[in-house]
C-alpha cells in the first residue's frame, strides 16, 4: 500500500460496488478475504528469499504509514502481523514505518507485538528530536531506523519545485551517522527516480 499509487495500489475490484461499502485497511471481512488470498500466495514465495534463509530480504513491512490513515484499527494491524508470522515465521524482522508526528505514532506502530517501529523523515527534521520521541513513547532500546530518508519534497500542483542543496542533505545524513545516540540505520528514498532526481542532486 502506497499513497503515491491510485487507491494505494489496491486493485479497484476490492471495493466491490458502491452499495457494498467495503472499508479498506480494516477488519472488514470482505476486505480481509482479498488480503488473505493475496498473502497466502505471495508470502510463501518470498520466504526462501528472507535473510535468515540466505536471501536478500532483511525486513518485511507491516502495512505502510498506517498512522496517516483514518481507520486506526489496532485489531487489523495485529491481524496482519499474525498472518505474516504464520507464513514467514517468528524469526523474520517485521516493522512499521510512519511519520514522526504524534498522531502518526498513535495508530501506526504495533505496540504490543514484536514488531520494530521505524520512522520516516527527511533532512529538514532533527534526528535527535525524532528518536528521542520514539524512545520516550516506546521505552525500548530497539534499533533506531529512519526507514525513509526522503530524497523528494512534495509540492502543491502548479507551484515551483522545492530544492535542497546536496551539501545540506549530506550534512544532515552525516549527523545521523555520527550521532551520540548510537547506531542509526538509514534507508534512502529514493536514490534515483524516474524524474532523474538523485538524493544528492536535488535540482
Amino acid at each position: 500500500i502506497c499513497s503515491e499509487w491510485d487507491l494505494g495500489g489496491i486493485p479497484y475490484f476490492v471495493l466491490g460496488s458502491k452499495k457494498d461499502g467495503i472499508v479498506l485497511r480494516t477488519m472488514d471481512s470482505r476486505y480481509l478475504s482479498h488480503v488473505e488470498c493475496y498473502f497466502n500466495m505471495l508470502l510463501p514465495r518470498l520466504k526462501p528469499y528472507l535473510y535468515e534463509n540466505g536471501g536478500p530480504i532483511i525486513l518485511v513491512q507491516v502495512e505502510n504509514e498506517y498512522g496517516s490513515y483514518k481507520a486506526c484499527d489496532f485489531d487489523y494491524m495485529t491481524y496482519l502481523t499474525n498472518l505474516m508470522r504464520k507464513h514467514l515465521g517468528e524469526t523474520t524482522t517485521l516493522y512499521t514505518a510512519d511519520g514522526w508526528d504524534m498522531h502518526h505514532l498513535i495508530c501506526g506502530p504495533i505496540h504490543h507485538s514484536n514488531v520494530l517501529t521505524t520512522v520516516n523523515f527527511g533532512p529538514n527534521s532533527d534526528h535527535m528530536s525524532v528518536f528521542n520521541r520514539l524512545r520516550k513513547l516506546f521505552k525500548a532500546m530497539a534499533p533506531l531506523v529512519n526507514s525513509e530518508f526522503s530524497s523528494w519534497l512534495a509540492r502543491p500542483l502548479g507551484e515551483p519545485h522545492q530544492c535542497k542543496s546536496s551539501s545540506f542533505v549530506e550534512t544532515e545524513f552525516s549527523k545521523m551517522l555520527e550521532s551520540k545516540m548510537g547506531n542509526i540505520f538509514v534507508n534512502f528514498l529514493h536514490v534515483f527516480r524516474g524524474n532523474k532526481l538523485c538524493v544528492l542532486q536535488w535540482c
